[in-house]
């Protein structure tokens, strides 16, 4: 209906119906067609016709305001949601480290697309840091205290750590009934180029650090829940990978009234960093949304334990 509105205003301004079929390049015939159409839409004559000339009848004459309006409205809407399309439009680069990225970023993107297809989403799974400023990345997504100053961060969620074996392994080797049982089992640990590895335990106003050795460490945490679902040993996980459809099933949680970590300072936080400039893309605002609605939903699920301090170690851990 609107074409055959166009066509009205210009036959209005150009008082003949051959002249309008050259403007919008269509046959004569197909003007008079919309002009008809229009007419018994509106069950009122628009124009008095005569071999040479058009002009309006009162009806017509009473007609042509409104339809002004209506193009011009179309025309302010069509700008308005154009440019809100063209603003998710472009690159947008991130980073996260491989597990959380893999299990948890990466739906979160595709259903971004979904939305917005006009982005160009450079996804990177990576163990590593990385320079925002200097790699043109917009958004890092890590585990840990933030220490750049430069930039910006969000706190997606508090990464609360739980012990995990396989039902066959504790057949096998018995329930550790208390963290120092640990010492005299195969733990599962991560990589954190130092000669000993500690695990930290809380519960109520008792604190304990308990040395721990085992056969397999990585600098994942996929390989070493893995493991631990196959039987290999005790492994120490985020809960986000615990409680994930992948891995919710197959284990059993070890020495559950106690909070338990890598760090002194007990539970990390997973951060999103961002350089901090004055306009940010609609894109990356939009997206950090997202992540915060997805991660939030990780903390379902778990048994009330009381937790550690949430003041994130000054490292960086790559889970």
């Amino acid at each position: 209906m609107l074409d055959a509105i166009e066509i009205f205003l210009k036959s209005a301004e150009l008082g003949n119906f051959s002249a309008v079929s050259r403007v919008f390049d269509v046959a004569p015939s197909s003007v008079t067609r919309q002009i008809e159409k229009l007419e018994t839409e509106l069950n009122c004559r628009l124009f008095h016709r005569t071999t040479r000339q058009l002009t309006l009848t009162e009806e017509g004459q009473a007609f042509l305001s409104y339809a002004a309006q209506m193009t011009e409205h179309w025309q302010q809407a069509r700008s308005r949601f154009m440019q809100s399309r063209e603003a998710f439009s472009g690159p947008l680069r991130v980073s996260v480290f491989e597990s959380i990225g893999r299990l948890y970023v990466c739906p979160v993107a595709i259903e971004f697309l979904k939305r917005y297809p006009q982005v160009e989403f450079n996804l990177e799974l990576e163990n590593r840091m990385v320079d925002l400023h200097k790699e043109d990345v917009d958004l890092a997504i890590r585990s840990g205290q933030p220490a750049d100053s430069s930039l910006r961060a969000r706190l997606l969620n508090i990464n609360r750590y739980i012990l995990v074996a396989s039902p066959e392994y504790l057949r096998k080797h018995g329930q550790p009934e208390n963290p120092e049982d640990l010492r005299h089992h195969n733990c599962l640990l991560m990589n954190r180029h130092r000669q000993v590895n500690y695990w930290y335990f809380r519960k109520g106003e008792t604190q304990q650090r308990v040395a721990l050795s085992g056969n397999l460490t990585g600098c994942g945490g996929e390989v070493l829940m893995q493991a631990a679902m196959q039987g290999l040993g005790i492994g120490i996980t985020a809960h986000w990978m615990a409680l994930h459809p992948l891995y919710k099933k197959g284990w059993v949680q070890v020495l559950p009234e106690w909070s338990a970590s890598m760090y002194p300072e007990g539970d990390s936080g997973i951060y999103a960093m961002y350089k901090d400039e004055p306009f940010q893309k609609p894109a990356l605002r939009v997206f950090l949304d997202m992540l915060v609605e997805a991660l939030g939903e990780t903390q379902q699920g778990l048994p009330e334990l009381q937790s550690h301090s949430t003041q994130a170690p000054l490292e960086v851990t790559m889970i």
